[in-house]
């Protein structure tokens, strides 16, 4: 398998082919001789310094023993084996039941669980996925974490955000070289706590001020240095501490600015939240500017999700404010156009490429599905059904991708898969690790 300049050429013989379904299938095996079986404890020294070690190699572009890396280096593609989907946890934390490292189960999902644990060596980088060892909070176990694929958030190493995490129904399974390991496959399913502040100890309302206000101010500090991240989990903390006391008006401050950090990070769905949580909704003109800010970002929020109807109404709000705000009559221009392209079945496909560039690589468009319906179907489930007669040529309903990746974007990841369900053949994939 050899990768050509500039990423466009891929030769995959069949004895590469063949040695990647090998891979997969032995792990298959090994998997069912230790389903069930007790988790065997692991020594922590040797743990930790052999983590430390690769992680050392890794970063020096040196780990002989890691088939990633090897890749990487040989300028060939990482292989990836799909086993069996399984969906990511929905339970809230709160919902979840703690458990202890010696309940863990060899290739077990263990559904209504959740685990605390605590990063105990580096972290080791590596082209699919990112391990460390990890320990529980009094220190007394120790195992190995893997996170697979989405390893990567705001160009940092998730793993290396916070040294303190709660795993929602972890999943305990073993490595391709046979090795038991914790292994994340969904990013919502670790919950990294960054908290700085011990909540215990805030006794009254004027502690939760001033502990609330430093959160502020140190997410303020973030915000100005561009450490999005830092900011955002110092913004959550101090809200945290207002909401609980109380502090509305300090609450309302914290949430617009989060509501800004968020929406930098492509956090829609909170930046909609906290920009309404935010709003003042009083008549002095230092309210109707906070005001402005918040419709502003809870307006913007809602178009990137497709809400358009949602973002004029917001829109609307922010003009009743300020009348003369540009960025909403660029926006609710936009939204015009975007409310008659879900009514429309009519595109310009020549003029949508045309526009579509490097720097500009997806498409600004709405979804129409006018002519179709989503319904039960006696017997094959839900399906979808058209709603009129078609002629040849009709256009039945255009509908934007839910991902685009694109090789080129340094968020782009290309690597090889093997579907062990299938079994019949190996296959290229391009896929977001940032």
């Amino acid at each position: 398998m050899a990768l050509q300049t500039g990423r466009q050429t891929i030769y995959l013989t069949e004895k590469t082919a063949e040695k990647i379904r090998t891979t997969a299938k032995e792990r298959a095996r090994k998997i069912k001789e230790v389903k069930d079986n007790n988790r065997q404890g692991r020594d922590a020294i040797s743990s930790i310094q052999n983590a430390t070690g690769a992680s050392l190699m890794a970063d020096m572009g040196s780990a002989p023993d890691d088939p990633d890396l090897v890749a990487a280096q040989q300028g060939t593609l990482p292989a990836i084996s799909i086993f069996q989907p399984y969906p990511p946890c929905t339970s809230s934390l709160d919902e979840l039941e703690p458990m202890s490292f010696s309940e863990l189960r060899m290739e077990t999902h263990h559904r209504g669980k959740k685990l605390v644990l605590k990063r105990a060596s580096p972290v080791v980088g590596l082209a699919v996925r990112s391990w460390c060892i990890v320990q529980d909070e009094e220190g007394k176990e120790t195992e190995r974490l893997e996170y697979f694929l989405h390893k990567i958030r705001h160009n940092e190493e998730v793993l290396e955000l916070t040294k303190l995490f709660v795993i929602k129904e972890p999943y305990f399974t073993i490595t391709e070289q046979g090795e038991a390991t914790i292994r994340i496959d969904h990013p919502s399913d670790l919950v990294s706590l960054t908290n700085e502040v011990d909540m215990d100890c805030i006794k009254d309302t004027a502690a939760a001020e001033k502990a609330a206000t430093r959160c502020k101010t140190k997410g303020n500090a973030s915000l100005k240095e561009q450490d999005l991240p830092e900011a955002h989990a110092r913004y959550s903390e101090g809200l945290k501490i207002a909401e609980s006391h109380s502090i509305f008006s300090l609450a309302r401050d914290i949430a617009r600015n989060r509501a800004h950090v968020s929406l930098l990070l492509g956090q829609y769905d909170e930046t909609l939240a906290d920009a309404k949580a935010s709003l003042v909704r009083k008549d002095d003109q230092r309210s109707k500017e906070l005001d402005s800010k918040a419709y502003f970002r809870a307006g913007s929020a809602a178009y990137a999700l497709e809400q358009y109807e949602l973002a004029r109404k917001l829109f609307e709000e922010l003009q009743k404010l300020s009348p003369g705000d540009r960025d909403a009559k660029v926006f609710l221009k936009k939204i015009k156009a975007r409310a008659q392209e879900q009514q429309s079945d009519q595109r310009d496909f020549s003029k949508m490429k045309i526009n579509m560039t490097k720097n500009r690589s997806r498409s600004d468009t709405a979804t129409f599905t006018g002519h179709t319906e989503v319904k039960d179907s006696p017997r094959k489930g839900r399906g979808l059904y058209a709603t009129r007669d078609f002629a040849a040529g009709d256009v039945v309903m255009c509908e934007k991708a839910f991902c685009i990746v694109w090789g080129y974007e340094k968020e782009a990841m290309t690597a090889m898969t093997y579907d062990h369900r299938d079994d019949r053949q190996v296959s290229m994939h391009e896929t977001y690790v940032r």
